[in-house]
């Protein structure tokens, strides 16, 4: 899933490698917790946060669950501009049933309605946010283009004559029994950057020379590269900022949550774990 759909409860804590896998009878205030089976510290680290998280957040009237996950991440996932690609409905579905961003949903929820101000962005902070990440929204321009190779220059000048005429670029080829590139044609684009300062749609080549060939190049396809506009990433850059905002928020209540309760974890563990 993409960042900003999300807020993974793993990334808030970093952990290390365990040797091997650990299986631990971990309990949070004398009840077990869901997992059970752990490979790594963080992942170990992980399953206490995201307990005790779900458990707060339970308490609190607001119960993480898949329905209320997937209808927000439907919205955030609606809010992607058209040059953003977006996630599909199976990606979405298999994401509303992770338990971390049920917590996050949770989360988001929960702070949204004891802190108003959590959702409340200013639009210069998200033209900075915007600016800062402006190759992001850079859509890569599309050029393909078709090569005529040619033994001689003579041939290469009159065959290039007829495309600037409006010529059909396959029949000429033809009619000067012109070699085809051994590529797609596209392996003269960087010559064709280097020689002809502005490119576009149909255009035809000077004569370029090789060591042994002459080639005349015209474009087939052209679309350059554009900027998708802040407008149409705007609302996308506030759900980002407000993620942001609530990931800080839920590190600080996992904080101040975790002295509060019993932690158990097995003494085959414990001396390689931190909490």
């Amino acid at each position: 899933m993409k960042k900003i759909l999300h807020i993974p409860v793993q990334l808030l804590f970093a952990g290390i490698l365990l040797a091997g896998n650990v299986s631990a009878s971990v309990k949070i205030d004398g009840l077990p917790i869901a997992q059970q089976v752990f490979n790594t510290k963080a992942e170990l680290n992980a399953a206490v946060y995201e307990e005790l998280l779900f458990r707060f957040f339970t308490a609190a009237g607001v119960p993480p669950n898949e329905k209320d996950t997937a209808a927000f991440l439907e919205k955030i996932n609606a809010v992607l501009p058209s040059g953003m690609k977006k996630t599909s409905q199976v990606e979405l579905r298999a994401a509303a049933k992770q338990r971390s961003n049920q917590i996050s949903t949770a989360a988001r929820k929960f702070f949204s309605a004891r802190i108003p101000e959590l959702e409340m962005v200013e639009a210069g902070e998200i033209e900075k946010l915007y600016q800062s990440e402006r190759k992001r929204f850079t859509k890569p321009g599309n050029l393909q283009c078709a090569a005529m190779v040619f033994n001689d220059r003579t041939s290469a000048e009159k065959a290039r004559a007829e495309l600037l005429q409006g010529g059909n670029f396959d029949r000429i080829r033809q009619k000067y029994q012109a070699m085809p590139p051994k590529g797609t044609g596209n392996e003269f684009l960087p010559l064709l950057r280097q020689t002809h300062p502005r490119l576009y749609p149909a255009m035809v080549s000077d004569i370029l020379q090789g060591e042994k060939h002459f080639f005349v190049v015209q474009i087939r396809q052209f679309t350059p590269a554009a900027v998708i506009p802040l407008a149409d990433v705007s609302a996308c850059l506030k759900e980002e900022i407000i993620a942001k905002r609530t990931a800080e928020l839920l590190a600080h209540l996992l904080k101040a949550e975790l002295p509060k309760h019993k932690i158990e974890i097995p003494e085959t563990v414990k001396s390689k774990v931190e909490l």
